[in-house]
Order: C-alpha cells, then sequence, then structure tokens
C-alpha cells in the first residue's frame, strides 16, 4: 500500500491522496516525499490540467509527525524541510490550478500543504490549524508566507501565535477556505470545479497564475508582466478559438490544444 496515491476521478484532473488514515494523514518524510513527487509528476503529465490535493479517512492531514521530530535529529528536520519547500515551490511555481479539497483536520504543516493550493474547499467539519507554536516551533511548509497573503498579516498573525484551530465556517468568514459545503459533499465539490477550470483555456491560466504569484509588487512591473504575457496570449490558439467562438455565438472547445510536456514544471 502507497502512502500517497493517484487517481484519475475525471479526464484531465489527478487527484493525489495522502493514504495514512490510521495516522490521521501524518506527514511523514515518506509522505512528504510522496507528496512532492506526486505533484511534480502531475505537472509533468500532458493528460493533467487540474491537481486535486486530499487525504482518505476523513482527514486531510494533522501535521507533522511528532514522534519524528522528539528524536532531535538536526539533519533529518533538515531532510523534512527541504523535501516541504520542494514541494512549496512545485505550487508556487506551477502554471496548473491546484484545488485542496479538506475534511477533517488540517493541521500544522498539513494545513501548510493545504495553503499551497489556488482554491481550497472544506468541509462544514473540518478545521485548520497552524499549531506550532503548541510544540516549540515556528510555522513551516511556507506557511507564513501563503497564510498572510489569503488572510492579511493580522489574522494570520492570530492564528499564529494563539495555535488555536479553526472551524469550517469561521475558516470560511475570514478566507482560509474559498467554499465551505457539507462533508459529504466536499470531493463533489472538487471535482465540479476542476472541471470549470478544465474547460478554461491552460495557457491563460497558467500566465495569470504566474502573474498573480508575483503580487504584490509595482505598478510598473505588474503592466510590464501583462504586457509580455498577453502578447503570449494573443498569439496562441486558444485565444483564437475563443476568439472565433464569441464571433459565431459557440462555446469554445480548448481541450482540442494539448498541453506543452514539461512548460508547466518549474525549472
Amino acid at each position: 500500500m502507497s502512502v500517497v496515491e493517484t487517481e484519475e476521478p475525471i479526464k484531465w484532473a489527478r487527484r493525489i491522496v495522502i493514504n495514512c488514515p490510521e495516522k490521521r494523514n501524518a506527514l511523514t518524510l515518506e509522505v512528504k516525499h510522496g507528496v512532492r513527487d506526486a505533484i511534480a509528476a502531475a505537472l509533468k503529465a500532458e493528460e493533467v490540467r487540474v491537481l486535486i490535493l486530499t487525504g482518505r479517512g476523513g482527514a486531510f492531514s494533522a501535521g507533522g509527525d511528532i514522534s519524528d521530530m522528539a528524536k532531535r535529529d538536526e539533519n533529518k528536520m533538515l531532510r523534512h524541510l527541504r523535501v516541504a519547500h520542494d514541494t512549496v515551490r512545485l505550487c508556487d511555481m506551477a502554471e496548473k490550478p491546484i484545488i485542496a479539497a479538506i475534511e477533517g483536520p488540517a493541521m500544522g504543516s498539513g494545513a501548510g500543504l493545504a495553503m499551497c493550493a489556488d482554491t481550497i474547499i472544506g468541509g462544514e467539519n473540518a478545521f485548520v490549524g497552524f499549531s506550532f507554536q503548541k510544540v516549540g516551533l515556528i510555522p513551516d511548509f511556507g506557511t507564513m508566507h501563503n497564510v498572510t497573503r489569503r488572510i492579511g498579516i493580522n489574522k494570520a498573525r492570530q492564528a499564529f501565535l494563539y495555535a488555536q484551530p479553526i472551524k469550517g465556517q469561521e475558516a470560511f468568514n475570514i478566507g482560509l477556505f474559498d467554499h465551505l459545503v457539507a462533508d459529504e459533499q466536499v470531493q463533489e465539490k472538487a471535482l465540479e470545479l476542476a472541471q470549470q477550470l478544465i474547460n478554461l483555456p491552460a495557457y491563460s491560466l497558467g500566465m495569470t497564475k504566474r502573474i498573480l504569484n508575483k503580487m504584490p509588487t509595482s505598478v510598473n512591473e505588474t503592466l510590464e508582466l501583462e504586457s509580455a504575457m498577453q502578447t503570449l496570449c494573443m498569439r496562441s490558439d486558444e485565444h483564437m478559438e475563443g476568439a472565433t467562438a464569441f464571433m459565431e455565438k459557440r462555446k469554445p472547445d480548448f481541450l482540442q490544444f494539448g498541453l506543452i510536456p514539461g512548460r508547466h514544471l518549474p525549472v
């Protein structure tokens, strides 16, 4: 049994599933390697346009493996961090959209992994927590960067300093979740949103993500990026199809254009 499994629930989408329900999907070093490698493979794959991150057995991830941390092996801790940082960079630079589907807890590093996604879906009984202070650590897995960008510095400060679990409705209200649904509808909602993204032009989605991931920046730098990337988009087959479909009063078919192998993987 693999600790990280991949599935193809619908065409063009790949679901990456942490499969350690007996440990509430804790992020052991083996699991971190598995998640990183599965994301990298999905970003390379021509048949994948959207990634979904989730966990098996009613939990996204309970976070880091505390029993392993207690050994105070600094070299092993650095290996944990390097793999986690690889994953954060992959998600940050990925041009393919990433959805996190959270059922139950997403705690500590598990919450950090979820926050790497572009869209986060939470169940009504799901909760997130940045519980690092409770074990004498600082937030890792890129959490301080991603959460601050998501909900602002003051709300992030409160979440990190007090380290209390944030339940579904509150997580949605402050912006940690983008969608809040019944627990049994989390995976269904993830597939619904994945299908919407699949039907959109992959090239302009990727360009939009590249600019968004550089925010905040100066107006001038934004306009320079906009000029460069809009020019590329205007030359694309997807733009021609979209414009032609608009004039012909029909739905555009962006799926006829294949993905360029490797273009969606940061190098």
